[in-house]
């Protein structure tokens, strides 16, 4: 499975240009099985390029290949009396059993300021079993909110709704024990893993996560994080 993450920023290249059509360019050359992106605006007039379109729509359109699967985090009214919204996207060209929508912890901090920031959860039904996928974008300025969040996150894995196979996914024979590990808070591949994020993010280009196969023991799923 070839997974890629991206925080486009609402489709602003680095001359400033919003034009998601060259994000749908370099995401066709990717051609990754599951697509997750950040940061995806929905008639956000505020940000910098007036964006007024639909980004999701946009996206979808141009990728048609794919399934979406949008959390808005942010969902306000517009100036022209519809929504505004700001959120994750996660895009599969595998089947998607289970879709979760987790909005995270926003304590107030009125040092600096701070948005609702959310989750979006799928379970890939891939050929070795199912592979829970999450995508987020955690709280920039508010140090304290990060944390909560983090934690909102970690505790994801063992919930029981989250950690049982859904009913619509078949059942599959393991074919082996190796499984890819979580990436935990604190330990060292977790800091390599969103400081090579973060420098995707500020050179506004995505990152290729890895290539994986996962297997999966019978009534379980595993997860990438």
């Amino acid at each position: 499975m070839r997974i890629v993450s991206w925080n486009i920023q609402w489709g602003r290249g680095a001359d400033g240009c919003v034009d998601l059509s060259r994000t749908i360019g370099v995401l066709r050359e990717l051609d990754a099985d599951v697509i997750c992106l950040q940061e995806v605006a929905v008639g956000m007039s505020g940000l910098p390029g007036n964006v007024t379109e639909d980004g999701v729509q946009r996206l979808w359109k141009g990728l048609p290949e794919y399934a979406a699967f949008f959390g808005p985090a942010v969902d306000v009214g517009a100036s022209d009396g519809g929504r505004a919204q700001f959120g994750n996207l996660i895009l599969s060209r595998l089947p998607v059993g289970q879709v979760w929508r987790h909005l995270l912890p926003w304590p107030a901090d009125p040092t600096v300021p701070s948005m609702q920031r959310g989750c979006v959860e799928i379970v890939v039904d891939h050929s070795s079993g199912p592979v829970r996928v999450l995508t987020t974008h955690l709280e920039y300025y508010s140090a304290g909110a990060r944390l909560a969040q983090t934690e909102r996150l970690a505790s994801l894995r063992g919930s029981q709704a989250c950690s049982r196979r859904p009913a619509t996914l078949r059942r599959r024979r393991p074919k082996a024990r190796k499984v890819t590990p979580h990436l935990r808070p604190g330990r060292a591949r977790h800091a390599r893993y969103f400081a090579a994020t973060s420098i995707a993010a500020r050179a506004n280009r995505p990152i290729e996560l890895f290539r994986m196969t996962c297997r999966a023991a019978p009534g379980e799923t595993r997860g990438l994080h």
